[in-house]
């Protein structure tokens, strides 16, 4: 929404688009790594508890899921390559992560 309030053209939209998508992917992999690494207290919520899921630390094994977290934030920093240096912001989010 923040892109088509902004005006960004189409294929400025679509490397949003696709820096969001990334930008999850990695968020999500990067929580279920925390729920087998941490406690309930450290983290403020039930951990562990999916681990009988077909999560990405079930599915890859920890060190795995460590490399596909860093596959997503790469691509998702590569979107922002369209903005010519006007997305810092969003690199910093990516670096949060």
């Amino acid at each position: 929404m923040a892109g088509r309030l902004s005006g960004t053209n189409q294929r400025q939209l679509k490397a949003l688009q696709n820096y969001g998508r990334y930008l999850g992917l990695a968020f999500q992999a990067y929580d279920d790594i925390l729920s087998v690494r941490r406690t309930d207290r450290q983290l403020g919520k039930e951990t562990k508890k999916d681990k009988n899921s077909p999560n990405i630390v079930n599915l890859f094994g920890e060190k795995k899921a460590q490399g596909i977290i860093s596959a997503y934030v790469k691509k998702a920093e590569e979107q922002l390559d369209i903005f010519e240096g006007k997305a810092d912001t969003l690199k910093a989010i990516l670096r949060h992560i």
